[in-house]
């Protein structure tokens, strides 16, 4: 739809700069004002835990060092959560086209708030499947291969195949799918 409407001239350059400038501008401040940043950071680490918790497994919030991570009492294990863990590049990058491909501003809201509930919510999903499958180890196969591929093997080896392979491609496709409706 969008190059569609780009090739037939509905969708102007400056529109697409518009765009282009909305995606900046939440991502700038998404990573350089701390507040917000922290913020984010907090709201997606309480909804993962809460999840998890939820699930069965036993999780809980804690800050070290400036950080934030999922800690498993049990395992010991714990998933450091940082700003890139919130989704906020992907519903920037939506949120961006939706600026350019959408005439009125009631459907540009509507669309925006819809797409980030959506996108937060599998994005929460996301994460506590990369924080369950990294604590319990779920993933820990041809830990040599995965060495060779990311530098790095031991217990990371569950990490890469869950977020790096797995989660990274289901956001692709997920995020391709919602552009495609936009």
């Amino acid at each position: 739809k969008l190059s569609y409407g780009i090739y037939m001239g509905h969708i102007t350059p400056e529109r697409i700069i518009f765009g282009a400038t909305v995606a900046c501008i939440l991502l700038l401040f998404s990573r350089t004002v701390p507040l917000i940043s922290q913020s984010l950071i907090t709201i997606v680490s309480t909804h993962t835990t809460t999840v998890i918790n939820m699930i069965g497994y036993d999780s809980v919030v804690t800050q070290s060092d400036g950080m934030t991570y999922i800690l498993f009492p049990k395992s010991g294990m714990k998933t450091r959560i940082v700003t890139a863990c919130t989704g906020i590049g992907s519903m920037s990058a939506i949120v961006a086209l939706i600026a350019i491909s959408s005439d009125k501003k009631l459907h540009t809201v509507m669309w925006s708030v819809s797409s980030i509930i959506v996108i937060h919510a599998l994005n929460t999903a996301r994460n506590v499947f990369i924080a369950v499958s990294y604590s319990q180890q779920l993933f820990h196969i041809y830990p040599g291969f995965i060495t060779q591929v990311f530098g790095n093997g031991g217990t990371y080896v569950s990490y890469y195949i869950a977020d790096k392979i797995i989660s990274q491609t289901f956001s692709l496709l997920f995020l391709v799918a919602l552009a495609y409706l936009i």
